[in-house]
């Protein structure tokens, strides 16, 4: 984890060093040929409808001057222990993979500034497995979308940004002696996202 942030915070200032000598040059025309790798700080799938909270990492690619397809996933790891008075220390792990793919269109492009909405569709898994009982819990989601979203550019190549979703998700979770199925509708953001075009 540290790594990465580290990794982050070298492209940022690699970012700010190209941004003062070309201070002149105008955003990337961001169309037809256009890539890009997304970083997603805020959680890939915050909040409703989606639930998953870890680091994501994407990507975009133009398919026509307007029009962006759109791929990522996540992978988050946790645990945590607990220490019952007069009992043993018990860990929790908890685990979650999510992937999605999509389509972004470009409503609105000004200066440095362009605005989308488009469209998701998410799977995800996940795992909850507190140490020592049988317990296991195993859950899957299926979440359809829709986006609005906006990215400024603030080099040449690199941008900020935000969306936000509204869509439904089914959800399922079992253990040996329990299924259960939800369905959420609801609204979720991308708090942060930071992209390197080409």
């Amino acid at each position: 984890m540290r790594i990465f942030l580290a990794s982050l915070m070298v492209l940022f200032m690699a970012a700010e060093a190209h941004a003062q000598c070309c201070d002149q040059q105008p955003a990337l025309d961001v169309g037809k040929g256009s890539g890009a790798l997304m970083f997603d700080m805020g959680g890939l799938f915050s909040s409703a409808p989606t639930n998953f909270e870890g680091i994501g990492v994407g990507a975009r690619y133009g398919l026509a001057n307007k029009m962006l397809l759109r791929a990522a996933l996540g992978i988050d790891s946790s645990s945590s222990e607990t220490d019952p008075e007069g009992a043993d220390t018990t860990e929790n792990k908890t685990s979650s993979f999510a992937i999605e793919g999509g389509v972004d269109l470009i409503l609105f492009r000004r200066d440095n500034v362009y605005i989308y909405t488009g469209g998701i569709l998410q799977v995800g898994i996940s795992s909850l497995d507190p140490h020592g009982k049988d317990n296991e819990t195993d859950g899957t989601s299926l979440t359809l979308a829709g986006v609005v979203g906006a990215n400024w550019f603030f080099t040449q190549n690199v941008s900020a940004g935000a969306e936000y979703r509204l869509g439904i998700m089914r959800s399922t979770s079992e253990t040996k002696t329990v299924k259960t199925t939800d369905f959420t509708f609801g609204t979720g953001s991308a708090a942060f996202q930071l992209g390197f075009w080409f």
